[in-house]
């Protein structure tokens, strides 16, 4: 059987589902791409990729299907993504971590504009545009300039719109024939998290980090199993 064309952006917060392709892992089942984020959908759609990893809101826009089970949850209360509010009207776009976007920031502007309105405000004053994402590994315990609101994004999400929040997927066409593919997506996703000492040490070298720092974030601010 042909191997399954996989791509995917090396997204920081999604290494544990990714690592062990990274490593050669599975090589006998997927021919493997590594992409910009933005690429990825595109060429799901033209029919030159079979399988890749999406931020979840783009899977209803392109009427993709999702491998069952697995993606990157943001854990309410977990410090994964703040909303920062202030009425001196920070960036909306500014994020901390870019690794963390554009499946979070995805998450963030549909929460704001599902709560202030597109350029409206809210009861509060703060309007959509008022509004910083801070995301990714430094986003727990770091602030804004004198904010007036800070929210947790997966606890808002959950409140607002009563799912979880999912930031990335993995997912295909319909009718797609993957094979094994969803098996040995599932065996890379344990390899990472059994191999998640040795993965934060890597990742925290790369950015310049404290491994445990990133071992915490994968450990209590994302998890990597959807409730579906």
């Amino acid at each position: 059987m042909a191997k399954v064309r996989l791509g995917f952006a090396d997204i920081a917060i999604a290494r544990p589902l990714t690592w062990a392709i990274l490593k050669g892992e599975h090589s006998e089942v997927f021919a493997t791409s590594l992409l910009p984020h933005a690429r990825v959908v595109p060429l799901l759609d033209e029919g030159a990729l079979d399988l890749g990893l999406v931020s979840a809101t783009e899977v209803d826009q392109h009427r993709l299907v999702t491998v069952p089970d697995l993606g990157v949850v943001l854990v309410a209360g977990g410090g994964a993504a703040t909303l920062e509010c202030d009425s001196a009207a920070l960036p909306r776009d500014s994020a901390v971590d870019d690794e963390a976007c554009p499946g979070v920031r995805a998450l963030a502007d549909r929460l704001i504009d599902h709560r202030y309105g597109a350029g409206s405000s809210g009861a509060s004053g703060v309007g959509a545009r008022d509004v910083r994402l801070v995301a990714g590994f430094h986003s727990d315990g770091l602030a804004a300039q004198t904010p007036t609101q800070t929210q947790d994004l997966a606890a808002s999400w959950q409140a607002d719109f009563a799912e979880e929040p999912v930031a990335y997927v993995w997912a295909h066409r319909p009718n797609a024939d993957l094979g094994s593919a969803e098996f040995a997506l599932k065996s890379c996703l344990r390899f990472g998290l059994g191999s998640l000492l040795a993965l934060s040490r890597e990742l925290a070298a790369e950015r310049g980090l404290e491994a445990e720092t990133v071992e915490r974030f994968f450990t209590s601010s994302v998890r990597f199993v959807r409730r579906v």
